[in-house]
């Protein structure tokens, strides 16, 4: 089930382990949902899905940085 960035960032808040977000991550949202205090995010679609598999982590990797 889809869960709204700001329910994303209370669960952060809420809780004192690390939140993983998985599920619907992409180039497009990736931002909002660093933002929201995660520790990290995994991607499958946003690779797998992909025409060049190397260039789309590359891209994802600097957005982390």
């Amino acid at each position: 089930e889809l869960v709204s960035f700001e329910t994303l960032k209370n669960i952060c808040k809420a809780v004192k382990i690390p939140v993983v977000a998985i599920g619907g991550i992409n180039k497009n949202n990736l931002h909002e949902v660093l933002n929201s205090g995660v520790c990290g995010a995994c991607f499958i679609s946003a690779v797998f899905a992909q025409n060049d598999i190397y260039v789309a982590v590359k891209k994802l990797k600097e957005m982390f940085l």
